[in-house]
């Protein structure tokens, strides 16, 4: 995955994500899925679930073959963590991944997150909101 954006902190989410898309053979969304159709049905295709599908469906393939890795990145906009900040947009979603492979429900967890660009569900997040810049009259 390559994050679009000139930030050196994308840097290194790039290179976890990237990791552990191929240490753990878990691919989210944004590193990128490509499975045959007829693995996919066998699979059970994606869970049925409105946030950690992707986690899902790669739980269910683990089992079935390898992970490769392709040799070109897959591009990632860098809106969310723009609009909400580096910091908060990654503890925010490391908090709801933590929740999730701890077992919560993803149903639940999608309330905590909207899937609208930018948006986070701030009173349930305990993550402190990025300093707004002074405002000049």
């Amino acid at each position: 995955m390559r994050i679009l954006g000139r930030h050196p902190f994308y840097r290194s989410i790039e290179f976890f994500a990237n990791v552990r898309a191929r240490a753990l053979r878990l691919a989210y969304g944004d590193t990128g899925l490509f499975v045959s159709a007829d693995l996919f049905r066998a699979a059970g295709g994606y869970p049925e679930w409105p946030i950690f599908e992707d986690a899902g469906i790669s739980a269910r393939l683990r089992p079935r073959g390898r992970f490769r890795a392709l040799p070109h990145p897959i591009l990632v906009s860098a809106r969310r963590w723009e609009r909400q900040g580096i910091a908060r947009t990654t503890l925010a979603n490391a908090w709801l991944q933590t929740r999730y492979f701890a077992g919560e429900n993803p149903t639940r967890l999608a309330r905590l997150y909207s899937t609208e660009p930018g948006a986070i569900d701030t009173a349930t997040f305990p993550i402190p909101a990025p300093p707004r810049p002074p405002q000049s009259s």
